[in-house]
C-alpha cells in the first residue's frame, strides 16, 4: 500500500498545483469569463480552500484507481504466478520488442489490454468477469488491434514496477481473435494502412518516419533513425503529441476559413477534426492527452501571444489528472504540460519579437524553441545531463514537422481511394521527414551529445531563466539570429573533425546495445573481434558500421542469453565472420538452437571456447580463463559465461567477464588470484549487485565499463557497486548514460576513456 499512498500524495500535489495554476491563469485573464470573475475576488484563504478540495478529490480518485487494480481475481492470480485462460480487450497497438527481459522471447510484441474475463478462476471453476488493465507479452497475430477481443492462456506476474496495470501477462501461444474492433477504429485502419503502402519504395529512413510522425505508427521506423532521434532529443516526434493535434487543427480551421466557413461553425469543424484525428491515431490515453494539449496550444496561439491559454491549460491538466491519477507520476505528462505552457505563454510573444520574419515562419521557429526551453529544468533534473544537441536539433528539425504532418495526413486519406495519388503526395512528404532524419543523424554524430549536469535543480532553473532572457534578445536582432542559425547549420550539418569516432588509438568499444553486451576489440584496420552481440541485430550492426569494421575474424558469444546472443545476425550483416566461439552450456536451448541454425545457414564454423586456450588475431590476443566447471547456483548460463583476459597491441590488459555471478567470481579468484589484475574490467552481469568484493580487489582496474540498458527493470547497475568502484579510484563508464564507450591508448601510452555521448 506504500505505492498507493505515494500515488495519492503525488496526485493530490499535482492537482493542487494545477488548480492553483488555473486560478492564476484566470487572474491573468483580467476578469474575462467565469474564472476571471472569481480570481480577482479570491483571497489566499479561498485559493487554499479550492486547492484543498481539488486535492481531496484527487486523493479519492487516486485511491479508487489503486483499489480497482487490486480488486477482482487478476491481482491475486499474479501474486501466485498462475497460468489461466483469459478474455482480453486490446487497448493499444502492439509494439515489437527484442528479448531483453524476464518473460520476453524473440518475436514477441508488447500490447496493453484489459482482462474482461478470467476463465475457470472461481472456486467452482466458473468464469469471473472483471475489467482490469494489464500489460501483455505475446506472439504477434493478425487482428491484434485496439478494441479487438482475444482469448489466450496467460501466465500472470506482478508488474515490474508500480503503475496503472495490475499484472504482466505472458502469453506463449498466439492468442485467438474472437471479436473485431469497433467500427470507428476499424475505419481508422484503412488510412493507417494506406499511409504505410504510400511510402513503399521511398528511402527507408524518411519513409519509415512519416507514419510515425503523423499517426504514431512506428511499424516502419528503422532502429538507426530511432536511435538518432533519441540521441538528439527528437524522440517526441515519433509519438502523437499536442503538436500533432495543434498542426492538424490549425490546418483544418485555416482551410475551413479560407473556404468561407462561418465563424460560428468553426468550433464544430474543429471538434470533428480532433475526434477524427484521435480515432486515426488510436484513442489511447496518451493520444487523448495530446488532443487536450493540442487544443490548448491552439487556443493560446490564437490569443495573439497574451497568455490566454494559461487557464485552459490548467483546466485541461486538472481534468486529465482527475480522470487518470497515474498521470501525477508520469514524466511524459509533466513534459507535455510544460511544453504546452511554453507554447501558450512564450511562443506568441517571441514571434512578435522576431519582427523581421513573417508570423507563420516566426511561429514555426518559436513554438519548438519555447517548448524546449520550458522543458529544460525537468529534463536536466531527471537525467542529470544537459543535452547540447537537443535545442539546435529541435530548432532545425521541428519547422519541417507541420508540412510532413499535413502532407502525410493527406496521403493517408487519399490512399483509401487512390493509392497512386497517395504515393505522389507521400513522395513530397518524405522531403521534410528526410530533413528531420538528416538533422538527427548529424546531431547524433556530434561528440558529447549531452554533458553531465552537476548544478542541481536550482542551477537548472537559473539556466532556464537565462534562456528566457537571452532568446527574446536574440530574436529581436536580425543579425544575431541569422548568425546563430548559420552556426547551428554548420555545427549539425558539417561536424567534420568534431565528430571523431572512433577515437584514435581505440582498442575496445562497448557498444550501446541496450540491456546487453556488445564488445568490439580492434584487431587491425577494418577488422575486429566481437564479444557478444546484444539482443538487437540493428544496434550492433550500426555500432560496427560506425567503427568502420568490415570483417569479423572471430565472434565470441560468452553465453546464450538473448541479450548477448540474439543480435549475431547484425554482426554478420554485410561483413564476413570467420568463426564463432561459444560456451560449453547450451542453455537456453532455444537460443542455442537459433545460433546453430544461423551459423549453419551462414556456413560459419562454431566451436567451444576451451579454458586455458590462447589465441591472437592481428593486434589483439586473449586467454580463456573460464568456465573450468559448471556452477548451478544462481543462473547456470550466467555462471558458465566465457571469461577472457585480453592483451592489446597497445599493452592494455582487459578482463571480459560476461555475466558471471559471485560464485563463479570466487572460483576465478581461487584459481588465478593476483593474475586477474588488469587495466580495464568489463563489469560482470551489467553491474548487478551479485558481485564478490575479493574479485573486484584482485582485478584492481583503472577503468570499469558497465554495459547496461537504460530504464532496465533489474535495477542495473547497482548503486552500491558504482560507489565501491568510485571509492577505489576506478573510472566508471556505463553505456546507458554514456552511449558507445571506447577505451583508447593516448599519445603517452596511457589508458583513456572516450564517451561518445550520453543517451538522453
Amino acid at each position: 500500500m506504500t505505492g498507493a499512498a505515494l500515488l495519492v500524495a503525488a496526485t493530490g500535489v499535482g492537482v493542487a498545483v494545477a488548480a492553483l495554476a488555473l486560478l492564476a491563469g484566470a487572474g491573468r485573464a483580467g476578469g474575462r469569463g467565469w474564472t476571471g470573475a472569481l480570481a480577482p475576488r479570491a483571497g489566499v484563504g479561498v485559493l487554499a480552500a479550492i486547492c484543498l478540495l481539488v486535492a481531496i478529490a484527487a486523493a479519492v480518485a487516486g485511491a479508487g484507481r489503486v483499489a480497482a487494480l487490486h480488486a477482482g481475481p487478476v491481482d491475486a492470480l499474479a501474486r501466485q504466478g498462475r497460468t489461466v485462460p483469459v478474455l482480453l480487450r486490446v487497448t493499444g497497438d502492439p509494439v515489437p520488442r527484442a528479448a531483453t527481459g524476464v518473460g520476453w522471447r524473440d518475436g514477441q510484441v508488447r500490447v496493453s489490454a484489459e482482462v474482461r474475463q478470467v476463465l475457470r478462476a472461481g472456486p467452482d471453476g466458473a468464469t469471473v468477469a472483471t475489467s482490469t488493465p494489464v500489460l501483455v507479452l505475446t506472439p504477434p497475430t493478425d487482428g491484434l488491434r485496439p478494441g479487438a477481443l482475444v482469448t489466450a492462456t496467460a501466465t500472470l506476474h506482478p508488474p515490474l514496477r508500480a503503475g496503472p496495470v495490475a499484472a504482466l501477462a505472458v502469453v506463449r501461444a498466439a492468442p485467438t481473435v474472437v471479436g473485431a474492433e469497433p467500427d470507428a477504429l476499424a475505419w481508422a485502419d484503412g488510412p493507417r494502412r494506406a499511409l504505410r503502402e504510400a511510402v513503399t519504395g521511398l528511402p527507408a529512413g524518411p519513409a519509415g518516419l512519416l507514419p510515425s510522425l503523423v499517426v504514431g505508427d512506428e511499424t516502419l521506423l528503422t532502429s538507426a533513425v530511432r536511435e538518432d532521434l533519441r540521441d538528439t532529443g527528437l524522440t517526441h516526434l515519433t509519438a502523437v503529441s499536442g503538436a500533432n493535434v495543434a498542426i492538424v487543427l490549425g490546418a483544418v480551421l485555416g482551410t475551413a476559413r479560407w473556404l468561407g466557413t462561418p465563424l460560428r461553425a468553426l468550433p464544430a469543424v474543429g471538434v470533428v477534426a480532433v475526434v477524427g484525428f484521435v480515432l486515426l491515431a488510436r484513442p489511447e490515453p496518451s493520444v487523448v492527452r495530446a488532443a487536450a494539449m493540442g487544443v490548448v496550444a491552439v487556443l493560446g496561439l490564437l490569443g495573439s501571444g497574451r497568455g490566454r491559454g494559461a487557464g485552459p491549460l490548467a483546466a485541461a491538466a486538472l481534468v486529465l489528472l482527475l480522470l487518470d491519477p497515474w498521470l501525477a507520476r508520469s514524466t511524459g505528462f509533466a513534459l507535455s504540460c510544460l511544453a504546452t505552457g511554453g507554447i501558450v505563454l512564450l511562443a506568441g510573444r517571441w514571434a512578435e519579437r522576431a519582427w523581421w520574419v513573417p508570423r507563420p515562419l516566426a511561429l514555426a521557429l518559436t513554438v519548438p524553441l519555447a517548448a524546449q526551453v520550458a522543458c529544460t529544468p525537468l529534463l536536466v533534473g531527471m537525467t542529470e545531463q544537459m543535452s547540447v544537441s537537443a535545442l539546435p536539433a529541435n530548432l532545425l528539425a521541428t519547422p519541417a514537422v507541420p508540412a510532413a504532418t499535413v502532407l502525410g495526413l493527406v496521403a493517408a486519406l487519399l490512399g483509401v481511394v487512390s493509392p497512386t495519388l497517395a504515393h505522389l503526395v507521400a513522395t513530397v512528404a518524405v522531403l521534410p521527414t528526410g530533413w528531420v532524419v538528416l538533422v538527427a543523424a548529424r546531431g547524433a554524430d556530434l561528440p558529447g551529445t549531452a554533458l553531465p549536469w552537476q548544478g542541481g535543480a536550482v542551477l537548472a532553473l537559473l539556466l532556464s531563466a537565462g534562456l528566457l532572457v537571452a532568446v527574446p534578445v536574440l530574436l529581436a536582432s536580425r543579425a544575431l539570429a541569422a548568425l546563430s542559425c548559420l552556426l547551428l547549420l554548420v555545427l549539425l550539418l558539417r561536424p567534420g573533425p568534431l565528430a571523431s569516432w572512433p577515437p584514435p588509438g581505440w582498442v575496445l568499444v562497448a557498444c550501446d546495445v541496450g540491456q546487453g553486451d556488445g564488445l568490439v576489440l580492434r584487431s587491425g584496420p577494418g577488422q575486429a573481434v566481437v564479444v557478444d552481440a546484444g539482443a538487437d541485430p540493428d544496434r550492433i550492426d550500426r555500432c560496427l558500421d560506425d567503427l568502420k569494421v568490415r570483417a569479423v575474424p572471430v565472434l565470441l558469444v560468452t553465453h546464450l542469453h538473448a541479450d548477448h546472443a540474439a543480435g549475431v545476425q547484425g554482426v554478420a550483416r554485410d561483413r564476413p565472420v570467420g568463426e564463432v566461439l561459444t560456451t560449453v552450456l547450451d542453455e537456453p536451448a532455444e537460443q542455442a538452437e537459433a545460433l546453430r541454425a544461423w551459423a549453419t545457414a551462414s556456413r560459419v564454423p562454431v566451436r567451444r571456447a576451451q579454458p586455458g586456450e590462447g589465441r591472437r588475431v592481428g593486434e589483439v590476443g586473449w586467454t580463456v580463463l573460464w568456465p573450468h566447471r559448471l556452477i548451478h547456483e544462481g543462473s547456470a548460463p550466467n555462471q558458465a559465461s566465457v571469461v577472457l583476459r585480453v592483451q592489446t597491441a597497445g599493452g592494455v590488459s582487459l578482463l571480459l567477464t560476461g555475466d558471471v555471478e559471485a560464485d563463479a567470481q570466487r572460483a576465478l579468484l581461487a584459481r588465478y588470484g593476483s593474475g586477474l589484475d588488469v587495466d580495464v574490467l568489463k563489469v560482470p552481469h551489467h553491474g548487478s549487485a551479485d558481485q564478490d568484493a575479493g574479485f573486484l580487489d584482485a582485478t584492481n582496474p583503472a577503468v570499469a565499463v558497465v554495459s547496461v540498458g537504460s530504464d532496465n527493470p533489474y535495477g542495473h547497475p547497482d548503486p552500491g557497486l558504482l560507489t565501491d568502484l568510485t571509492r577505489r579510484g576506478t573510472q566508471v563508464a556505463r553505456t546507458d548514460l554514456d552511449g558507445d564507450v571506447a577505451v583508447a591508448v593516448d599519445d603517452r601510452g596511457a589508458v583513456a576513456l572516450v564517451r561518445r555521448g550520453p543517451r538522453p
